[in-house]
């Protein structure tokens, strides 16, 4: 008999997407409850994942490395709180009471 490649990936629980990430199971289902985690499957009352769903999730999660912005561009139309010459009550910042 011939051997017959599986055309359905491995489906991976919780407990291995925890492992994954490197993160705990609790944190897995709060992605799930609150819709931020990665695609999931149920079957029945059990919850599973797709190798690829993992994969696709984990890397639109990656910040930072090259991919940032420059600081200037982000700094851009910043002022400082200690240049601004007024108070909120609009008198000199310089002690001075009106």
């Amino acid at each position: 008999m011939a051997a017959t490649s599986n055309p359905l990936p491995e489906l991976l629980t919780e407990r291995d997407v925890a492992r994954v990430t490197g993160l705990s199971v609790a944190s897995v289902r709060r992605w799930r409850l609150l819709r931020e985690g990665p695609r999931y499957l149920m079957l029945g009352a059990a919850v599973r994942y797709s190798p690829a769903d993992i994969k696709t999730w984990l890397a639109s999660r990656a910040t930072g490395g090259a991919e940032v912005p420059p600081v200037a561009s982000v700094t851009a139309g910043y002022v400082p709180s200690s240049t601004v010459a007024t108070s909120r009550r609009g008198g000199a910042r310089n002690g001075s009471r009106a």
